[in-house]
């Protein structure tokens, strides 16, 4: 009897025993993977849908708009100005009247020596000069000036014309046309009527002339 009472005992504490375990089983099955966050078929969490991210939106600088669309960018550059002084090319030329160049004080003394007037005349051809011996010497001071212009200016392969501006500031025309440089106020030369000329343009040496050409000089300058 003691025997039956000691097995039913210890068959109630068995009992007490596996109650717990079977709970506590039962309710981990019943919840599963409670932690672990349920998934769709389509394998997005079911927590909720993902918030949407738009990339910020960047706004270029649009270039400002003319009459005439776009502006464009101005593909012109500043221009250079020549350091060396050239016939210019005249904005404003009025022809002068041409006179009598055998009246002049050196035209009268180059009709004088006819010697020495056919060699200028011979050489000034040879330059390519067009107008009169007469009229290469107007503007000149003297005799030995314009000597020394031509014979420079072959000797050194230059133009006469050009030198003779320098020097004299002064251009004749094969016409008659006297003009002279008029010095503008941003530095130009204007060849306009000596009447019309309110600016001189300066004159140099036959030496400072010269150097406009960056040339050497290589012969010499000839004999009066």
């Amino acid at each position: 009897m003691r025997l039956l009472k000691n097995s039913m005992a210890l068959i109630a504490l068995s009992s007490l025993v596996l109650v717990p375990t079977t709970v506590s089983a039962s309710g981990n099955s019943g919840h599963g993977n409670s932690g672990a966050p349920k998934t769709t078929s389509t394998g997005k969490k079911s927590g909720g849908p993902a918030p949407k991210t738009t990339a910020p939106k960047t706004t270029g600088s649009k270039a400002p708009k003319t009459a005439h669309g776009t502006a464009k960018a101005s593909s012109s550059s500043p221009k250079k100005t020549s350091t060396t002084t050239q016939v210019a090319k005249s904005s404003t030329v009025a022809p002068s009247t041409p006179i009598d160049f055998t009246s002049t004080r050196l035209g009268q003394k180059l009709s004088r020596n006819e010697a020495i007037r056919s060699k200028l005349e011979t050489r000034l051809q040879a330059l390519g000069y067009t107008g009169s011996v007469y009229q290469a010497a107007y503007g000149y001071k003297n005799q030995g000036q314009l000597m020394a212009s031509v014979n420079n200016a072959q000797n050194l392969g230059i133009s006469f014309e050009q030198l003779k501006l320098q020097m004299t500031g002064y251009t004749v025309a094969a016409n008659g046309t006297i003009l002279r440089a008029n010095l503008n106020p941003d530095g130009t030369i204007s060849m306009l009527d000596p009447k019309l000329v309110t600016n001189p343009a300066p004159t140099k040496s036959l030496g400072q002339a010269k150097q406009t050409f960056n040339v050497t000089e290589t012969a010499p300058s000839g004999t009066r």
